[in-house]
This record gives C-alpha cells, structure tokens and sequence, in this order.
C-alpha cells in the first residue's frame, strides 16, 4: 500500500494491529519474507526507497535460507534493515548482520522484549527516514 497521507499511516497502522500471531506453529521464514518483499518492491516502479524491514525473535528455521534468498534478482538493489527482539538479541542481531541484513546504510536495531518492541520500531523507522530525535523516546 502506497502511504502518502496521514490517513494512509492510519489505516496501514489499523490493518497490523488487527493481524492475529499464528500459536499454531512457529516458523521463523526469513527467506520467504525477503523474497516476497523484494518481489512486491520490483512490482513497484514509484517507490522513493527500496527499503524492506524484517523482525523476529529468531533465526530462519523454515524455507530458503536468508543468505539464499538475499542472491535473487528481485532483492538487487534492495536495502534491508532488521529489529530483533528478544533475550538472545546479542545472538540474534549477529545472525541479522551477518545473513539478512544488506545495502547501503543497512542497519539492525534491538528491541529486549515485545514490550520495547515499540519503542524500537519507532526508533527504526526514524533512523530510516533520516529524522534526527533529540531523545531516546520518539519526542
């Protein structure tokens, strides 16, 4: 979805707020994400930034593996910025920069559990935007 207006950002905020979590398994598909991603993106020729994000609490434990998937034409020319959340955010954010993560200025934020989650989302999305705060809690 194309976010050009304030009310966009709303109904986009909406729609993911409505999105219910899957506790029937728990695969973790980085690989499938960054392809359909980097899929969606060459089917939009107007997008300012080729920019996917990705977060999880985990490494790839389903499908094509991320460093697999990063070598597809459909992710050329595309940054990808990570948030992972978690105890073993230390393990996972090398794991990020190592297999997902990639292009110019790509980064990993950590979030140290879903109540920071947030937070740090807010933070990331700032730093891919080029917005510089002042404080560390989104003002």
């Amino acid at each position: 979805m194309i976010i050009a207006s304030e009310g966009d950002l709303v109904e986009v905020a909406a729609r993911l707020f409505r999105q219910d979590r899957s506790y029937e398994q728990f695969p973790t598909a980085l690989g499938f994400a960054l392809l359909f991603g980097g899929h969606a993106l060459a089917e939009r020729t107007d997008c300012a930034r080729r920019t996917l994000d990705l977060s999880g609490d985990g490494t790839n434990n389903d499908g094509v593996s991320p460093e697999m998937a990063r070598r597809e034409a459909a992710l050329a020319g595309v940054t990808v910025n990570g948030l992972v959340i978690g105890a073993t955010v230390v393990t996972l954010s090398r794991y990020y920069r190592q297999f997902v993560i990639q292009g110019p200025g790509a980064f990993v934020e950590e979030a140290g559990d879903y109540d920071d989650f947030e937070r740090t989302m807010r933070r990331k999305l700032l730093r891919e935007l080029g917005v510089f705060q002042v404080s560390d809690d989104g003002r």
